[in-house]
């Protein structure tokens, strides 16, 4: 973090310097929290800092299918669900005295919604009219708060709360044309969506016993509707039985983040009037063929899409300092293209190797941060890797006589470089950060029934299948960063900016299950 004694530092046990509370020297010969000493594998010591999240669900559905006549299907589906966070964690950077020690943030939501669709049938021609919609109410308290200097859960340092009210619906009408035999299939078409969400700072009345001036993000009540027209053509061609040209086109659209309404913002609020929906235009073409060229290749199936992304209107949000300032937004539109590929071989019986990749190029066509009159157009779009890809080998195994399988299956992950994002100015960089590859493995036993095993079983426990799974990620223990970006000093509490923090990568990890009657 820093080694000048003039300004504070995060060391291996906590934050030190004379912004730390209460004040005091850096140690000699500290072990600093960097990638120097520590390589980003390591975790502050617990009582420094730790965080405990607890996520649960609840959904109850039900669905409805029917066959009104020979042409006509109906079907239906509804939904209830409740969603729950509980996020404890220490913020001790400060030390024992800050007034911001301990934080507990408590979000829920309550989602209700129907979908439902017609399909009529007919000669060559299949329609389709349909749509969904979904209310969701979303609340987030937050509290920080140091019970040694009197403050607490409902009487915090810090607090905030609000209330977002949501309404999505999606009305379409498609049709599925098919020409010459199903030689050429083409889908066109058009959606209405609408996006209704109502804003609520409820945080001086969610916690009725602390000053008010603890919140310093109460902006006001906040309305808006969108209704957008969404068009959509797809197309495929069958040229031969094994080689098929495909592509698409879409306008979508998505609703702006809670805090484009006002969460997490001041008291002045946000600009309802300039606020727009998220606009996507989307257009893939590409080919798949289902048969080798050669002989000696086996089976194999090769998908190579090139894709064309133009996104308008985006709402980027950054905590870009201390936890107690509000967050800041950056208006965006950016373009995401390039070529996704997957293809299967097996080469002989019991081989097959298997990939798929992206290689691409994306970037802002425009970028101001709130405040600023900076554009940072044609930055590339942080944390998007040039390339991805997985390649495995799989293979099978089945005994003389039918009794068991085994398919042992290894696969290779690469992610490279990516650009850094900075929440010291809330822009993207021309910083990268190194790609990384991890190996996997996995393998799966199956008996097919117990009566193999155990003589004499009645019949259903007898043919009873049972499967033995061993899974184990990260193979060779590899240290990897799969997220990194510049901080301003706000996650750690510090007075100064511009060092990376970065998540380490998952460990070593052994996964087993085992499974009785299913296949």
């Amino acid at each position: 973090a820093s080694s000048d004694n003039d300004v504070d530092a995060v060391t291996a046990t906590g934050l030190s310097g004379p912004y730390s509370m209460p004040a005091t020297t850096v140690p000699t010969n500290v072990q600093y929290y960097s990638q120097e000493t520590d390589g980003f594998d390591s975790a502050l010591a617990r009582d420094v800092w730790h965080k405990r999240i607890r996520t649960q669900s609840g959904i109850l559905y039900g669905k409805l299918n029917l066959t009104i006549s020979p042409h006509i299907l109906f079907r239906s589906q509804s939904w209830y669900r409740h969603g729950y966070r509980s996020h404890d964690r220490v913020v001790n950077y400060y030390g024992p005295e800050d007034a911001t020690l301990h934080e507990w943030y408590d979000p829920a939501s309550n989602t209700i919604g129907n979908k439902s669709e017609m399909r009529l049938l007919f000669p060559h021609n299949t329609a389709s009219i349909g749509g969904y919609w979904m209310h969701e109410g979303y609340r987030n308290p937050v509290a920080l708060y140091n019970l040694k200097l009197g403050t607490s859960k409902t009487n915090p340092a810090f607090f905030n709360s609000d209330h977002l009210y949501t309404d999505y619906g999606f009305l379409y009408m498609q049709d599925r044309i098919g020409l010459f035999k199903d030689r050429l299939v083409i889908t066109p078409g058009a959606a209405e969506q609408l996006f209704r969400t109502t804003y609520y700072n409820t945080g001086v009345a969610d916690f009725p016993d602390a000053p008010a001036s603890n919140d310093p993000e109460q902006a006001p009540y906040s309305h808006k509707n969108f209704l957008k027209f969404s068009p959509f053509f797809g197309a495929h061609y069958h040229v031969t039985p094994w080689f098929t040209l495909h592509g698409n086109y879409a306008v979508t659209y998505e609703n702006p983040t809670d805090s484009a309404f006002g969460a997490n913002q001041p008291t002045k609020g946000v600009d309802i009037a300039a606020l727009h929906a998220v606009k996507s235009r989307n257009a893939e073409g590409g080919f798949l063929v289902t048969k080798c060229p050669a002989k000696f290749f086996g089976t194999c199936s090769l998908d190579a899409t090139y894709f064309h992304d133009k996104l308008s209107h985006v709402n980027v949000v950054t905590q870009v300092a201390q936890h107690s300032k509000p967050a800041s937004i950056a208006l965006a539109s950016s373009i995401y293209n390039g070529v996704s590929f997957n293809f299967d071989d097996a080469p002989v019986q019991f081989l097959e190797i298997h990939g798929n990749g992206i290689v691409q190029h994306n970037y802002f066509l425009s970028y101001v941060p709130s405040g600023s009159n900076l554009n940072f157009g044609k930055y590339p779009i942080s944390n998007s890797p040039k390339v991805t890809t997985n390649l495995g080998v799989s293979g099978i195994y089945d005994s003389a006589q039918g009794a068991f399988s085994v398919t042992p299956e290894v696969w290779w992950q690469y992610v490279g470089s990516r650009y850094l994002f900075s929440n010291v100015n809330n822009a993207p960089t021309l910083q990268t950060t190194p790609g990384y590859s991890v190996v996997n493995f996995n393998t799966d036993a199956t008996l097919n029934g117990l009566g193999h095993i155990f003589h004499g079983l009645p019949s259903h426990l007898a043919t009873t299948p049972v499967q033995l799974s061993l899974g184990i990620e990260n193979l060779f223990d590899k240290q990897y960063n799969p997220l990194a970006y510049i901080t301003s000093g706000g996650y750690f509490g510090t007075s100064f900016g511009g060092y990376t923090l970065v998540d380490p990568g998952a460990p070593r990890e052994f996964i087993v299950s085992i499974n009785i009657g299913a296949r």
